[in-house]
């Protein structure tokens, strides 16, 4: 039996709704349609992409609206395609039931390949580093566009029986009967990669049972060899081996007399397979499942499975949940397929109120979604790029110089007690790396206000007093002062630091940081802490050095790579001096400052049929002015355009009777109202 891929069996096609505290990664929002046409007529093919199916459809993608492509359309009698292959430029599929393998490319319909020739015919296909291999009875075909090449296995000789392969980041595995000139029975286990193909070891008594048991599983990152040990005939069993990238055997357990693995699904911590026991006529006797963790004391029986498994299902999840429901691909909130990359795994997992993207690095965002699954479809240079709902999306996992997510926001207010405006609020405004721009591109954390933040890059610490860190925070035409000089304050938003390794036990900093600071974390690596992956930062600013509008912090972001913060360090704190790529010292933020805002207006009572407003915002915003009579009707209406500062709005009065009016403003989240006469 062929072996389930753990990828593969959890697949499903998700979804993902919009970012919400999200990292720095690129959202693509577009939904993309599909062509009425049998074949796309693209001459705008993208370089590099992905392909994927959906709905029984072909599509690549580069994660861009302009870069998703439809490229081959099912017809209602053709059967689904159960291959597809790409190396980032070329695109081959297969349908299910035939063995013919079609070509892709700019602007033509697929193109049909041989799929047979003097050396036999080709039986599977499978894919290395995205190309496809097709195995034939004497070897192998690769294929370069509408080229096939065949290239013979490295033994000599006549030999027949190949099993089905095993595709594996190694490269693909099979087994072939072993005759010939140097081989006279047993199996040779070959490994296929873009260099050729290697014999990985000769099973001299290996017994060949054509395709009717299976023959590797990925464990723990190592391909596990199933292989069936002749003792004379009619009696065999089956050994596993671990197939070592120097291409020795490591036998790892022995299973009972006569006893074939028929199919095979690893967890993190188990092989689970089906085992049946045959006898001289290779009939079932007894079918039963098992699972090692590859050692004798490891290895146990689990239950009868009675009838035949499933020749197309095997052995699956349903199996290892049964026995190990807290294994995290069983939860019910593994939200998407489990996506396998050199470093690790990609996945995401519903939790506080969304979806959270784990990596192999561990947590990277979460997600706010009307929808509880996605689908991952793989890796385009440093993009994640995932599939929801017909829409593409992709998310930079490259290095992240500042912070990755948002965890937490607790705002606190201005130094009136009002709100702090929603221009200031946005927490996403800390991600990335710091914009330093003309632009409110921070978030004001209000006084007492904290937020805690993921890093892009985790930060270690070098045992000295040097700083590890620079936390970025925007004071409008005061980034070249310090905080405190000759007595004297400038402007002194403070803040407190608290680092993490987990997000859960944290470790503060003794200092009181002002404005834009370099840190270093030494402090909290003695008292235990081995890295930094997360900061809190807590405003801490004293409210009766500052006036009334004042929001506390204005965090504009962290820079966290070792070598921007070698570039920038000088002087410990408020330090603008010394420059990276990241950290401009000649830089002052010219966004308006914190604003007392409100309005007044003149005169009152009015005299001359003329009604001067004046407003003062701290950001661009519409305002709504009504002028209602004492019964509550609405006698004139205006709407302006506030720019951030103060601003003076003529309102035409000359109109309305002589009396008491209520002039009522609304701009953004403040309503305010005023009695006025007009005489």
């Amino acid at each position: 039996m062929k072996n389930i891929n753990l990828t593969y069996v959890l697949g499903c096609l998700l979804a993902l709704t919009q970012i919400s505290y999200a990292s720095k990664a690129q959202v693509i929002d577009e939904k993309h349609t599909t062509s009425s046409s049998r074949f796309t007529e693209s001459s705008n093919l993208p370089n590099e992409y992905l392909s994927f199916r959906m709905g029984g459809d072909l599509y690549i993608t580069d994660g861009t609206k302009s870069g998703t492509v439809e490229i081959y359309v099912t017809e209602e009698h053709e059967s689904p395609h159960t291959f597809l292959a790409n190396n980032g430029k070329d695109v081959y599929f297969r349908r299910d039931h035939e063995l013919d393998l079609y070509y892709v490319t700019e602007g033509a319909a697929p193109q049909k390949m041989q799929d047979s020739s003097d050396e036999g015919w080709i039986y599977f296909y499978y894919t290395y580093k995205g190309m496809p291999i097709g195995i034939a009875d004497y070897g192998y075909y690769t294929f370069d566009k509408m080229d096939l090449e065949f290239v013979p296995f490295a033994a000599g000789g006549w030999r027949d029986g190949i099993t089905r392969g095993f595709e594996h980041p190694t490269g693909v595995y099979i087994y072939g009967e072993a005759f010939g000139e140097n081989h006279s029975g047993g199996d040779l286990i070959y490994r296929i990669t873009d260099s050729g193909n290697e014999i990985v070891n000769y099973l001299e008594r290996s017994k060949f049972f054509y395709n009717n048991h299976a023959e590797f599983v990925d464990f723990k990152g190592n391909v596990i060899a199933f292989t069936p040990i002749d003792e004379g005939e009619p009696n065999f069993h089956t050994d596993l081996y671990r197939i070592n990238r120097d291409n020795s055997l490591d036998m790892l357990v022995s299973l009972p007399q006569n006893g074939m693995v028929t199919s095979a699904i690893s967890s993190d911590n188990f092989i689970y397979l089906s085992l049946e026991i045959v006898d001289e006529n290779a009939d079932v006797l007894e079918n039963s499942l098992w699972r090692t963790d590859g050692t004798a004391a490891g290895t146990q029986y689990l239950e009868d499975l009675g009838g035949r498994v499933d020749f197309y299902r095997g052995v699956g999840m349903s199996e290892i949940c049964r026995y190990e429901p807290d294994y995290f691909a069983c939860s019910p909130l593994l939200s998407s397929n489990i996506f396998e990359s050199e470093d690790g795994k990609y996945y995401f997992w519903a939790e506080n109120g969304g979806l959270s993207l784990y990596t192999p690095q561990g947590f990277y965002a979460n997600f706010t979604t009307t929808y509880d699954y996605i689908r991952i479809l793989g890796m385009l240079g440093d993009d994640l790029v995932v599939l929801k709902d017909g829409e593409v999306h992709k998310y930079d996992m490259g290095t992240n110089c500042g912070a990755r997510a948002v965890i937490a926001f607790n705002q606190g207010k201005k130094k009136s007690g009002a709100p702090v405006p929603s221009g200031r609020s946005n927490p996403q405004m800390s991600l990335g790396d710091p914009q330093e721009n003309d632009e409110i591109n921070f978030v004001a954390l209000g006084f007492g206000g904290s937020i805690t933040l993921a890093l892009g890059t985790t930060v270690y610490d070098e045992g000295t007093a040097e700083p590890d860190l620079i936390l970025v925070e925007t004071s409008f035409g005061r980034a070249d002062q310090f905080c405190y000089s000759e007595g004297v304050s400038n402007y002194p938003e403070q803040a407190f630091v608290e680092v993490s390794e987990d997000g859960v036990n944290w470790y503060s900093l003794p200092n009181v940081y002002c404005r834009t600071s370099f840190i270093d974390i030494k402090p909290a690596v003695e008292q235990g802490m081995a890295y930094a992956s997360f900061i809190r930062i807590t405003d801490v600013s004293n409210p009766l050095v500052f006036q009334n509008s004042a929001d506390g912090f204005d965090l504009d972001g962290v820079i966290t790579c070792r070598e921007e913060v070698e570039a920038a360090k000088g002087l410990l704190t408020n330090s603008r001096i010394a420059t990276s790529s990241l950290f401009n010292s000649q830089f002052i933020n010219k966004a308006p400052d914190e604003v007392e805002e409100g309005f007044t207006l003149y005169p009152n009572p009015v005299t001359n049929g003329e009604l001067t407003l004046q407003f003062k915002v701290s950001q661009a915003q519409v305002a709504h002015i009504r002028v209602i009579d004492i019964t509550g009707k609405e006698k004139l209406q205006k709407t302006v355009s506030l720019s951030a500062g103060t601003n003076a709005v003529k309102l035409e009065v000359s109109t309305l009777s002589k009396g008491t009016y209520i002039v009522e403003l609304s701009a953004g989240d403040r309503v305010e109202n005023t009695k006025i006469i007009i005489q």
